[in-house]
C-alpha cells in the first residue's frame, strides 16, 4: 500500500482535530491509541500515521496555524498530498484523486 487514499487523510485530518480540540480543553491525549484505532480502521502502521500527523503539522506551520505539541513538523509530504491536506484542513473542495 504505496499512497494514501482520500479517506486515509481525511481520517487523518480529522483524528488531528480531535486531538487539537482535547488539548486545547486540557485534556489527555494518547496518540498511541488515536494512531492504533486509525490503523485498525484504515490500514497502514501506527507509525505511519504518526508520520501522517507530522506532515499535518508541516502544513499547519505553512499557514502559520498553531500545530500539536510532540508532532514536530515533518515537511517530507509531497506536493500532491500537501494539497491534499491543504484542502482538508482548510475545507477547500477536494478533487477526487484520478
Amino acid at each position: 500500500m504505496d499512497e494514501w487514499t482520500q479517506d486515509q487523510l481525511a481520517a487523518a485530518v480529522d483524528a488531528y482535530g480531535l486531538m487539537q480540540l482535547r488539548s486545547a480543553n486540557a485534556r489527555s491525549v494518547n496518540k498511541t491509541l488515536f494512531y492504533g484505532g486509525l490503523a485498525e480502521l484504515h490500514g497502514r502502521t501506527p507509525k505511519s500515521w504518526e508520520y501522517r500527523m507530522q506532515n499535518i503539522s508541516h502544513v499547519l506551520d505553512q499557514l502559520q496555524q498553531p500545530w500539536l505539541a510532540r508532532l514536530r513538523p515533518a515537511a517530507n509530504v509531497g506536493r500532491e498530498v500537501t494539497g491534499q491536506l491543504l484542502k482538508l484542513l482548510t475545507g477547500a473542495p477536494v478533487e477526487p484523486a484520478p
